[in-house]
């Protein structure tokens, strides 16, 4: 019902009537409905805006093994006020989601092993990850798997099969890759 609500498949969306519902679902130890509270109180959807909050939903859905919480929170511990004091955190939390099957986290985390300054890179794991997240139909990892075949980076540069990516994630709405 929470869902409904918030997306307005029965009537107008009603964030905070969606509210009501996941803090009942919360109550019952329902993971994904700690992820949609935080995603609330994160952008202020039928609540205040309120990062703390936000944070304290997201750990509570990740400590339910929920992969959107786990993700959501381990974006706010990498690019937050400490990315420093987060990053090992935050690597923990992806590769949970990533081992679930979770295609952002796989994205994220082959990004983060490609390009975040208080993580330790890992070329042939993030082209892994990116690719996986690619092959399974992860817009963003579709798009950076092009870049990573276009500029050669952990693996030959493929030029043809860059744009093959850049093309899937472009017709799927990426306007990086459509540039």
């Amino acid at each position: 019902l929470g869902r409904i609500a918030w997306e307005g498949l029965a009537g107008p969306e009603d964030h905070a009537a969606a509210l009501t519902w996941f803090r009942r679902a919360a109550e019952r130890e329902d993971g994904e409905a700690c992820g949609w509270l935080g995603l609330a109180s994160q952008n202020g959807l039928g609540t205040t805006r309120d990062g703390a909050e936000a944070v304290r939903w997201y750990r509570l859905g990740a400590g339910r093994q929920d992969d959107f919480s786990r993700f959501r929170l381990a974006l706010i511990l990498l690019y937050g006020d400490d990315p420093a004091a987060g990053a090992a955190e935050a690597v923990g939390l992806l590769r949970a989601a990533v081992d679930d099957g979770y295609l952002p986290a796989m994205h994220r985390l082959g990004h983060v092993l490609l390009f975040h300054k208080h993580v330790a890179h890992d070329e042939a794991e993030a082209v892994r990850l990116v690719r996986a997240a690619a092959e399974g139909g992860n817009v963003a990892g579709q798009a950076l798997y092009g870049w990573l075949l276009e500029c050669g980076r952990g693996l030959p540069v493929d030029e043809a099969a860059a744009v093959t990516w850049y093309r899937k994630a472009a017709e799927a709405g990426d306007g990086m890759a459509a540039r």
